[in-house]
């Protein structure tokens, strides 16, 4: 009985030996075909590299002080509402630093492109903005979130309805801005 199953294993790896033996001398060569990509033949002609020779010239890009103001005050609602869902979220300092300048420099931005008495609102909204940063820099633990979030709807309320696009269109400096 034990004399059959050595005679099974060892008829088992002789025919294992063999087809190792037939696959190594038969190769790859079908695989290898099949994955290596043969250059074409028929098509071996090579476009030469022209340079661009004539630039162009393109004309200046001329922005009204109307469409650039309302740019601002579309980033100015976007860094708003970033400042207010980090506030109420306790964000990090950094986070609402950054947004409180980026509230600042889309204020000033809106500011240079009005003239007349809409800039005394400008100044009072800055210097508010301004206030609410210098709270961020130095913070008191007590109260600062719900202090800081009823600035921040008091300075949105006066921008939103004082100084939005539609109520300051005779206010817009005359100056176009063109960018080359």
């Amino acid at each position: 009985m034990v004399l059959r199953s050595v005679e099974k294993h060892k008829f088992w790896v002789l025919g294992i030996c063999f087809f190792l033996v037939a696959m190594s001398l038969s190769g790859c060569s079908s695989l290898r075909k099949k994955f290596v990509r043969q250059k074409k033949k028929g098509k071996q002609v090579e476009k030469e590299f022209i340079p661009v020779l004539d630039p162009r010239d393109y004309e200046p890009i001329v922005f009204m002080a109307e469409e650039k103001y309302r740019h601002h005050y579309n980033l100015w609602k976007v860094w708003e509402k970033s400042l207010n869902q980090a506030v109420m979220e306790n964000e990090g300092e950094k986070r609402l630093l950054y947004s409180i300048n980026q509230l600042l420099v889309h204020v000033c931005e809106m500011r240079k492109r009005i003239v007349g008495e809409k800039h005394h609102m400008f100044d009072d909204i800055i210097e508010g903005y301004e206030k609410i940063q210098k709270g961020f820099q130095n913070p008191d633990p007590i109260g600062l979130s719900s202090r800081v979030e009823r600035q921040l709807r008091r300075l949105e309320k006066k921008t939103r309805n004082g100084l939005h696009p539609d109520k300051v269109k005779e206010y817009y400096v005359m100056q176009q801005e063109i960018i080359y």
